[in-house]
């Protein structure tokens, strides 16, 4: 059986329409040329009944008894128009299968620029991106994306994160304030113990036990707990690069649309947001007012 144009193209609900590449364009599968598949004619089995199809002979949850397909690819067009069947489990050994695997890397490292590039836009530091140990991946998929037919895509996406990389170190200013809020918000989480927490966690946990107690916001004494539980994930957004202004905003929209906080009280869903807002808020103050009482070479380590 032979595959034809009405399979279902390769990603296709991942890709983008084809556009010139750019500093604002993520790069899609319509971006990056047919490369070894142009033209070529790909052996898929799939057990009699099954629906998982496999195009390595040597994959190891190959069936034995199969039925096969053979899919022959477009002469012209782009990695958008590839024909496989649907629930491929393996790509094809050799050159096919290493240039499809490059392309995804290609397209992953790119989507992760565009995601730190929106996230520095609304405030946030990608600032794990800095280190050059995370930067290096496999070499053999490199050394594809490196040469032939996707070396000119790969050029622009890597031009693209240096450019992301030096807005980050300008960001990452030893003597920044910003800077010494993320590593005092990662130590006060750090205070968040088993049995009894730290002073320096127990100090936000308060501010949000008051504030929650004077509105009356939990009920049976559930206060200091429902505290405890959104504490730790506004402090580690704001650790991981997120401004705490929009982690405040962040926690409050999470807070308001818990199922949970919806079923345990009737307080209107607009008291629950002002509440929140101040709790948020009065973290952002002491944190902000921790930073300011620490010397510039707190920060010492991203660097």
């Amino acid at each position: 059986m032979v595959g034809s144009a009405g399979q279902r193209a390769f990603d296709s609900d991942e890709q983008v329409a084809a556009s010139p590449i750019g500093s604002s364009h993520r790069v899609g599968m319509a971006d990056l040329p047919l490369g070894p598949w142009a033209g070529a004619v790909v052996e898929a089995v799939v057990r009699k009944s099954g629906r998982v199809w496999h195009a390595d002979p040597d994959c190891s949850q190959r069936p034995a008894r199969v039925e096969t397909s053979s899919y022959r690819q477009p002469d012209t067009g782009s990695l958008q128009d590839l024909v496989l069947p649907e629930n491929l489990h393996c790509n094809p050994p050799g050159e096919l299968g290493a240039y499809r695997r490059a392309a995804n890397r290609l397209l992953e490292y790119d989507a992760e620029t565009c995601g730190a590039e929106d996230r520095l836009a609304a405030g946030g530091l990608s600032l794990g991106l800095l280190d050059e140990r995370l930067q290096h991946g496999d070499h053999d998929l490199e050394a594809v994306l490196a040469s032939g037919e996707l070396a000119a895509v790969w050029a622009v996406v890597r031009q693209r994160r240096n450019g992301l990389l030096v807005a980050l170190r300008d960001a990452a200013d030893s003597g920044s304030e910003r800077l010494a809020v993320m590593v005092l918000a990662d130590w006060v989480r750090s205070g968040r113990t088993r049995r009894e927490h730290q002073p320096r966690y127990t100090e936000f946990l308060e501010l949000a036990v008051e504030r929650l107690e004077r509105h009356r916001l939990a009920q049976g004494g559930a206060d200091r707990q429902i505290a405890n539980t959104w504490l730790p994930d506004w402090l580690v957004d704001v650790s991981t690069g997120t401004a705490p202004a929009n982690a405040t905003a962040r926690l409050v929209g999470q807070v308001v649309g818990s199922a949970d906080v919806r079923a345990s009280h009737d307080v209107p869903a607009a008291v629950t947001k002002k509440v929140w807002t101040s709790v948020g808020r009065a973290w952002e103050s002491l944190l902000t007012k921790l930073a300011g009482e620490y010397p510039g070479d707190i920060v010492a380590v991203f660097h």
